[in-house]
Formats: structure tokens, C-alpha cells, sequence
């Protein structure tokens, strides 16, 4: 049975080089499916509002960069369009109670060995000055968790929806594991 892990913007192969060779200090793990998540642990209310824009391509300004040695990412600003979809603002623990600060819309590029990407939300992002700052385009679609085709990003509604009654959680539950 799959299951969506978290939402969000992804970024095509040519996006994702564009990252890789803007960054400034390049880390040892790149991440395979670089994206900007929108909300991680969903529940059935949030996919359902999130699949009104599922496959559809949306430019995301990079404004912010910064590197700590164990993670190396963006800071990001999205369009007014996406605001309502946006709700990714902390971590959560298994109740859905925020367990840290606010985390930056970020993008993580790549990370130490024992670096980990939720982390780099709360990195002390430096702004690029105006003339430095860029946009990249990606699609909107979810990260699904499913043993039978293995774990793989969706943009395709009709494997999506199955997942809002299959995830068997309440409006407000977070199935975080």
C-alpha cells in the first residue's frame, strides 16, 4: 500500500545541475530528488487540496545561500499562487506538535556524510544580493512511500488519490514514521 511521505515542488535533472554547480561548497551526498517540501506527513485534507496542483510547473526564486559543512542548500521564496499549499514551517513530532523553531523555504543541495536534509531549514541563510539572486522551475508532486513500486515522486492525480483514504489518517493526524 503506498502512501504520500511529503509534498512539495520538485526539480527536473537540468535544474538540479544548475544547484549542484551554483552551490558554494559542494558536499559529499547530493540529494536524488531535490525539491522544495511544501509539507511533510500530510493529512488526507492537506493531499487533497495540494492535488489541485499536482503535475503543474511553478518558478521558485533562490534568495538565500548557506553551507555549515554538513548541509549545503537554498533559501527560497515561492509565489503568492503557492502560499495556501505552503505549510512546512516546523518539524512535527508523531501528534503533529511543532518540536523546533520555524524553518526558511529551503532547498537542499547536498550534505556531509552524517549531514541530514530536514536540517537545513534551519541554517543562517546569507541573502544573495539582488543581481546574484536566480528563479528555477519545478512541478509540484509528492514523495510517495510504496514497497510495491518502490519509493519514487508522483505527478500523476490518479496514483495520488488513492493514497487519501489508503493513508487511513484523520483530517488533522500527521502519520509520521
Amino acid at each position: 500500500m503506498a502512501r504520500v511521505n511529503y509534498m512539495g515542488v520538485f526539480f527536473d535533472a537540468e535544474v538540479m545541475q544548475e544547484l549542484i554547480e551554483r552551490q558554494g561548497e559542494k558536499l559529499p551526498k547530493l540529494v536524488k530528488n531535490m525539491h522544495c517540501t511544501f509539507r511533510y506527513a500530510p493529512s488526507n485534507g492537506e493531499i487533497k487540496n495540494f492535488m489541485e496542483i499536482v503535475g503543474q510547473e511553478f518558478e521558485i526564486k533562490v534568495v538565500g545561500y548557506c553551507s555549515d559543512g554538513k548541509n549545503s542548500g537554498y533559501e527560497i521564496e515561492i509565489g503568492p499562487e503557492l502560499n495556501k499549499y505552503y505549510n512546512n514551517t516546523h518539524t512535527l513530532d508523531k501528534d503533529g506538535i511543532p518540536t523546533v523553531e520555524p524553518t526558511s523555504m529551503h532547498i537542499t543541495v547536498s550534505m556531509s556524510e552524517d549531514g541530514k536534509a530536514v536540517d537545513t531549514g534551519m541554517l543562517p541563510f546569507e541573502r544573495l544580493p539582488e543581481d546574484k539572486q536566480f528563479a528555477v522551475k519545478g512541478k509540484a508532486g509528492v514523495f510517495m512511500l510504496d514497497k510495491e513500486k518502490g519509493n519514487h515522486v508522483s505527478f500523476d492525480i490518479k496514483e495520488i488519490e488513492p493514497t487519501v483514504t489508503e493513508n487511513s489518517i484523520g483530517e488533522n493526524e500527521h502519520n509520521i514514521s
